[in-house]
């Protein structure tokens, strides 16, 4: 019944993500809809908008040579001690979900993730986190994660954590993963191109993370 009354965006949302595959979308649909009214995603809670400020999760705008936006997580900067993983959970659904709304062609095409992983320690591991966006928040969107870079792990990362992290990953997703252990930025060129890039990744990409952030913030999601 809540889908039948769900807004056409959210069906429109559902359909683009599907491929226009109409029983798809509409078995994705309900899982929108939890995932809206779990995660408060039409709401800017205090803690939502610090934790866009850190910018520790960005989205610059750029995309690969098919289209597909890419998304920045630095894991660095996110300290579970002082975090909840739900939280961070809340902040990406949030901003894919804003993203979304407001282009169409990441409805249709998708996204890349490009993962910093750099200068992360234990300090920054939550198995929790990994858990949740793996199996509460990127399958429940209606969007196809169509590459997923993982930018310069650290050691301990191949022998410890990534075994782990796959085990919560469907075959589909292991099979769109790529490892990039070097620390040559222009590596990344490889799978996207460097006018979408920021200079900190061999890229020409201008971007002001905190202008960023603050029209994020006032740019609430709303009904």
């Amino acid at each position: 019944a809540k889908s039948a009354t769900a807004p056409k965006e959210y069906k429109l949302m559902s359909l683009r993500g599907r491929k226009y595959d109409p029983e798809r979308a509409a078995a994705k649909l309900p899982d929108l809809l939890a995932v809206i009214d779990e995660f408060s995603l039409l709401e800017m809670s205090p803690q939502l908008e610090k934790d866009i400020r850190t910018c520790k999760l960005r989205i610059t705008g750029g995309k690969d040579a098919l289209g597909r936006l890419i998304v920045n997580p630095r894991l660095r900067l996110h300290l579970p001690a002082e975090r909840a993983a739900t939280d961070f959970a809340r902040m990406l659904a949030y901003l894919l979900f804003r993203a979304r709304r407001a282009d169409p062609d990441v409805q249709c095409r998708g996204i890349c993730v490009l993962n910093d992983l750099s200068g992360i320690g234990t300090r920054n591991i939550d198995p929790r986190l990994f858990k949740l966006l793996t199996q509460s928040v990127l399958p429940r969107l209606p969007i196809r994660v169509c590459r997923i870079c993982l930018f310069r792990p650290p050691w301990f990362f191949g022998r410890v954590l990534f075994p782990v992290i796959k085990t919560f990953l469907s075959k589909k997703l292991k099979s769109r993963m790529v490892v990039l252990s070097s620390s040559d930025a222009t590596k990344l060129h490889a799978y996207f191109p460097p006018e979408s890039l920021l200079p900190e990744y061999a890229g020409t990409l201008e971007f002001d993370e905190q202008a960023w952030a603050a029209r994020v913030i006032a740019e609430r999601c709303s009904r």
